[in-house]
């Protein structure tokens, strides 16, 4: 079994293909098509401790699986967690350990690289695209065949084996969280790119005039900073939403450069609304969502800072948190390198060189 999937920022990933190879057949689910069916398909299947589930570093696909349809995995065998068994020093790659332990198969590694960050979301799939997926589980059958086989054979302790068996079934036991979205996050990345513009332009000394005309132009985008970073936060929440809906990434549905540009108001928006500097995407997320975006620009001074202390007071205790957790690492830390783990020599003395007794 295999998964594809594609990553749009730092915790977002999201499974678009599932593969199935079994000895006779190999089957390849459109995610994108069948996401609300997905789990009533599969679940008996993985969930059955009776059926072998064959992965190649599948650490991340059971990651995958449990976040988006709760799904488990029962009787899961990892085939790169048993070549790094064999010899932790050879190349464990896919394309390789194919060539090595399969008669017929090989697998280019750079053709096998280049088709990893195609576009697979676009539909329909190449051929190319439907050819690489089929074969990502087609060996994964042989592969575990042939590497029990090699570690039966050349293994001696049994309970190094059995050891190898409960890491793998250890995996199946993690428990994974979505990340929720962070409202903190981007209260502290709307800072960076105001002050970001402003640093910018203080740095041009030599441009004074146009420094100045730049500063002008800002200020009458922001007038008012709190109601801009309000509505970035609201605007990048409502985006965090709709990519989940969709399983998509959050820069497939609004760029972020276009957020900050949102969130300068009403008089932007229409801006925004007839601009072809930004993406169709952009576009359509605008469209889609105007009514709402409008709506934000209309809440009260009041309940904005009400809104913004709240995240703020988040950031002081978090930061507090943090000092503190710091404080205790430093001092575990001093423990480590100073107090002694072993019992003082006894009946031990400290002369000078002239034989004086200093300490005992």
């Amino acid at each position: 079994m295999d998964i594809e999937q594609t990553f749009h920022n730092s915790y977002f990933g999201y499974i678009c293909l599932i593969q199935i190879s079994t000895p006779y057949a190999d089957y390849i689910f459109d995610v994108l098509s069948l996401k609300a069916k997905i789990k009533a398909y599969l679940q008996s299947m993985l969930e059955n401790p009776k059926i072998i589930k064959i992965f190649y570093s599948g650490d991340n696909d059971l990651f995958w699986l449990q976040r988006d349809f709760s799904l488990k995995v029962s009787n899961f065998f990892d085939v790169k967690i048993a070549a790094l068994f064999l010899n932790k020093t050879i190349d464990c790659s896919l394309p390789h350990l194919i060539e090595t332990f399969c008669e017929s198969g090989k697998m280019d590694k750079k053709r096998k690289k280049i088709l990893q960050v195609s576009p697979w979301f676009q539909r329909p799939l190449t051929e190319d695209q439907m050819n690489y997926a089929a074969m990502d589980s087609h060996y994964l059958i042989g592969l575990r065949e042939k590497l029990l086989t090699t570690i039966f054979e050349k293994t001696q302790d049994v309970n190094s084996i059995i050891g190898l068996f409960e890491r793998m079934e250890a995996i199946t036991t993690k428990k994974y969280h979505t990340k929720e979205f962070n409202r903190l996050e981007f209260f502290d990345l709307f800072n960076k790119n105001f002050k970001g513009i402003k640093t910018i332009i203080s740095n041009k000394k030599e441009e004074k005039k146009e420094e100045e005309e730049k500063k002008t132009e800002i200020q009458d985008e922001i007038k008012d900073k709190k109601k801009a970073q309000f509505s970035f936060i609201k605007i990048a929440e409502l985006r965090d939403e709709k990519a989940r809906e969709r399983n998509l990434g959050l820069e497939e549905i609004l760029t972020t450069n276009t957020l900050f540009e949102l969130s300068k108001g009403e008089k932007k928006l229409e801006e925004l609304q007839n601009s072809k500097q930004i993406t169709d995407k952009d576009h359509e997320f605008i469209k889609e969502n105007l009514v709402i975006i409008q709506e934000l620009f209309k809440i009260k001074k009041s309940v904005i800072s009400e809104e913004l202390e709240k995240i703020q007071s988040t950031n002081k205790t978090n930061t507090q948190f943090e000092r503190e957790r710091k404080k205790q690492e430093r001092l575990k830390m001093m423990e480590g390198m100073f107090i002694r783990k072993s019992p003082a020599y006894e009946n031990c003395s400290i002369l000078a060189p002239d034989g004086y007794l200093l300490w005992y």
